[in-house]
């Protein structure tokens, strides 16, 4: 009974009693186990152009390939060919877009249960910006960086667009992706060591 005792209160026993009720454990698996629309959508709509009408409806305007857009980066028939859409319609065609295009090429790939939520937040903004085709077919160093959870490696090549003089703003949009992607694995190094609980 008292060794028992003794094993309950060892420091190696109160160190991994602390990591599992981190969002950080060991088998790198976090408690957030899916993503806050609310959270990316609102990470979304500030890199994401819009254009409004004296009453706050948004428009259609050309992105920066000519494309007519509308809301937050919409472009289909669907909200194209009604001239205009209010701000809970905007969101909500983004959050439709998300899921039809953009999370089922993320959800089926191994690596995304080991990602924090604000790992996923980031990449679901990359995706959405790039295209999944592009990030299927044309992201293989991101891919392998993601699914051997080598995040410093992940985030570098999060860079589409990154030189494009004429669209400067996806340089701000890469390296905020980038600083959330990382800040979860920032905050991991932050956790204190076992020799912590030895002193």
């Amino acid at each position: 009974m008292e060794s028992e005792k003794t094993n309950k209160n060892s420091p190696i026993i109160n160190y991994l009693e602390q990591f599992k009720r981190s969002p950080y454990n060991f088998l790198n698996k976090p408690m957030v186990q899916d993503i806050n629309y609310d959270k990316l959508i609102d990470q979304l709509i500030q890199f994401e152009g819009k254009k409004l009408d004296k009453q706050g409806n948004h428009i259609i305007y050309k992105d920066g390939h000519g494309i007519d857009t509308i809301g937050y980066g919409l472009t289909s028939k669907q909200y194209i060919t009604k001239g205009k859409i209010n701000e809970t319609e905007a969101r909500q065609g983004m959050k439709m877009h998300i899921d039809k295009e953009v999370l089922p090429h993320l959800k089926n790939k191994a690596y995304w249960g080991n990602l924090s939520e604000n790992q996923k937040i980031a990449l679901t903004s990359y995706v959405y910006n790039i295209g999944s085709g592009a990030f299927n077919t044309k992201s293989p160093s991101l891919q392998k960086a993601l699914s051997e959870s080598n995040w410093n490696e992940a985030a570098k090549q999060m860079d589409f667009g990154y030189t494009d003089t004429k669209n400067p703003g996806l340089k701000t949009r890469r390296d905020k992706e980038q600083r959330l992607f990382l800040q979860d694995y920032d905050k991991i190094n932050q956790l204190p060591t076992f020799k912590d609980y030895l002193k």
